[in-house]
């Protein structure tokens, strides 16, 4: 999808171009973590159905659709809590909006200067990124490392790395509804966030693993050397 954009912006041949996709050390993501210790050093209850968002504070981000349909998702499942990993431009506004949706106590802004995403990660029981547009989520790889249920909004970038039904849900970018749709079928199947947790993990492991990233790579140098 990226190189799409490039390619049409810039004016560049197709056979001009190579893309390599992002690596991860998959490793780090594999964590073994008391999930109520974990819980209780953030102040959750340890039955409490935890959504999280890794993503920077802005604007193409989407996170005003997360919170409105987290705000749905509440009135079904009351004991949960979303997680917003990171920081950025539209911190105030965020703030704004979960004190107007009523949602201040359900919602933890946890900052990006995390050393623990692996284990917010192993306590996540859904892990949704609703960008408007992306390059590719490191954020999303690092999701489908650690074995998360994933919901993704519906933009090409995103859907590259989750297929709807296979790795991940997707919904309508603009609709807090449909969100709110995907989150209470996830959180109502359990069975089903196995699946797709499991087959998110083994598709990072076989395609977006840093040691087939630096192989395309020195593919390239030896090309151009």
């Amino acid at each position: 999808a990226v190189e799409k954009f490039i390619l049409k912006k810039l004016k560049i041949a197709k056979n001009k171009s190579i893309v390599i996709e992002n690596g991860l050390e998959i490793d780090k993501f594999k964590v073994l973590v008391d999930q109520d210790i974990k819980k209780n050093k953030l102040g959750i209850n340890k039955d409490e159905f935890i959504i999280t968002c890794n993503a920077s504070f802005k604007k193409q981000k989407n996170h005003n659709v997360l919170l409105e349909a987290f705000t749905i998702f509440l009135t079904k499942k009351p004991k949960s809590k979303l997680l917003l990993v990171g920081d950025g431009e539209r911190k105030d506004v965020l703030n704004r909006l979960v004190l107007k949706l009523g949602i201040n106590e359900k919602v933890l802004f946890l900052g990006d200067k995390r050393t623990d995403v692996p284990e917010l990660l192993k306590i996540t029981n859904i892990f949704v990124l609703p960008s408007l547009h992306e390059g590719m989520s490191n954020a999303l790889l690092e999701a489908m490392a650690a074995a998360c249920p994933i919901i993704v909004s519906d933009i090409e970038e995103n859907i590259e790395l989750i297929r709807n039904n296979k790795e991940g849900l997707h919904f309508n970018v603009t609709n807090p509804q449909d969100l709110n749709k995907k989150m209470i079928l996830l959180a109502k199947d359990k069975n089903l966030r196995k699946i797709l947790a499991k087959q998110a993990q083994e598709r990072v492991e076989r395609q977006y693993n840093l040691e087939r990233t630096l192989e395309k790579l020195n593919r390239i140098y030896k090309q151009v050397i």
